[in-house]
């Protein structure tokens, strides 16, 4: 039973109990690693493995590319929250955290990141300044040549934090070069989709590339099934 393969069946997969998905890897990483990135969404049915494809490809990786390649990894589940606000005040902090932590790291881009990260989590901050300290935050990071990805986990659930004015947010966050990062999305529903329902003028679906997640191939499932001891115990042909 200590070596029961499916025993955390429901839970995120990684590391060597991921199986396959080459495919979808490679087209993950030529989007956000070439030099013109851009935001990427992950489609699929529940339990797919939407969540399990994007922390394989990029936060299990996140040691490696900030030192290979100065790229920052975010993960952010979006059921947590309860206000746009929330959102914003728990990225800037996160990234500022990570950001702080790392050696070789300009002590002006911190002290910058410190100044605006004060004015993003004042409740008095009115939301036109709000999205100026923002940008203003994310600036200051492209500047010093480091480029952040952000995992936007359960996108769905953002139709009930987010509004017209929050999809434009997003949208010049991951469009404009001064302050650009990219956002990879994890949903069940398409982007378009879900934008509708709040964001009724806003066309951040368009800056998203899709990949929509099937179910295994007949070798990943082979593979799955060999891994998992099963091939030769008669429960499969």
């Amino acid at each position: 039973m200590e070596d029961n393969f499916f025993a955390g069946y429901g839970k995120t997969v990684y590391g060597e109990c991921f199986i396959g998905r080459e495919a979808e890897i490679n087209r993950i990483h030529q989007r956000l690693f070439s030099k013109g990135f851009g935001n990427l969404s992950i489609v699929g049915l529940p339990k797919i493995g939407k969540s399990s494809l994007a922390y394989q490809s990029l936060y299990f990786q996140k040691e490696k590319l900030w030192n290979d390649n100065k790229i920052l990894i975010d993960w952010v589940s979006l059921k947590s929250y309860k206000s746009s606000r929330d959102l914003y005040q728990r990225l800037a902090l996160s990234i500022k955290d990570k950001i702080s932590k790392l050696d070789s790291v300009n002590s002006k881009l911190i002290t910058a990141l410190d100044e605006n990260y004060k004015e993003i989590k004042n409740p008095e901050t009115a939301f036109v300044e709000l999205e100026h300290y923002l940008l203003s935050f994310f600036s200051e990071i492209v500047s010093n040549n480091i480029r952040v990805i952000v995992i936007l986990d359960e996108f769905d659930y953002v139709k009930d934090i987010l509004e017209e004015v929050d999809y434009q947010m997003l949208r010049t966050l991951s469009y404009d070069i001064e302050n650009q990062i990219a956002f990879v999305a994890t949903s069940r529903r398409s982007i378009f989709d879900i934008e509708r329902y709040s964001g009724q003028g806003s066309n951040l679906f368009a800056t998203f590339e899709n990949l929509r997640l099937g179910v295994f191939t007949n070798s990943e499932a082979n593979d799955l099934f060999s891994k998992a001891n099963i091939a030769d115990s008669g429960l499969i042909d």
